[in-house]
């Protein structure tokens, strides 16, 4: 009998942060399924298999081997959760003249291959691993902001900070696999 696996959303479908992995095995009746950070999902397929659901913005900054050695698709866009370029509100009419002019920018970022992806190659990233961003234009005044996930905009209004440009990625709701083991995919969706 054929191994099928499903996979279950925790916490909400519009929040990225927790989501679950698991795996429903007919031939003995064993089902797992698991709550974890969604960035922490793609270790747990890699390790048990099944399938994953996560933020594609938590599987863009996954190790490369790690995502080497699985497969993904989106299945849904996050609605409310997005990408977007935010600057003190000071420095907001510079920054906007620069992304017009095609100048450079000088962004704080989790993403940094992202950021250059949306904002352009000559675009500077100063990467960390973790957020908190929307405190650093404040404390780095060679920055013209931040390329960050935004849901409400609250935090980045506690911070001063104005959206310059929004929705310049999508988020989505991916589904994670081992590669090479998607010939059920289609059966499951």
């Amino acid at each position: 009998m054929k191994q099928q696996r499903a996979g279950l959303c925790g916490k909400g479908w519009i929040s990225p942060r927790w989501l679950a992995a698991g795996f429903i095995d007919p031939n003995n009746n064993n089902q797992r399924v698991a709550l974890q950070r969604d960035k922490d999902i793609p270790r747990l397929v890699d390790r048990l298999g099944g399938i994953g659901l996560m933020g594609s913005d938590a599987w863009l900054t996954q190790n490369p081997s790690l995502r080497a050695r699985l497969a993904s698709t989106p299945l849904l866009v996050l609605e409310g959760v997005r990408f977007a370029l935010a600057a003190l509100e000071e420095r907001a009419p510079d920054v906007r003249r620069k992304r017009q002019s095609g100048e450079p920018l000088t962004v704080a970022a989790v993403y940094p291959a992202l950021a250059r992806a949306a904002l352009g190659q000559d675009t500077v990233v100063i990467s960390l691993t973790e957020g908190g961003l929307e405190a650093l234009p404040k404390l780095m005044p060679e920055l013209d902001g931040t390329f960050d996930l935004v849901e409400s905009g609250q935090t980045a209004d506690e911070n001063d900070l104005v959206i310059i440009e929004d929705n310049l990625v999508p988020v989505t709701l991916d589904a994670v696999w081992p590669a090479g083991q998607g010939a059920w995919l289609n059966s499951a969706f």
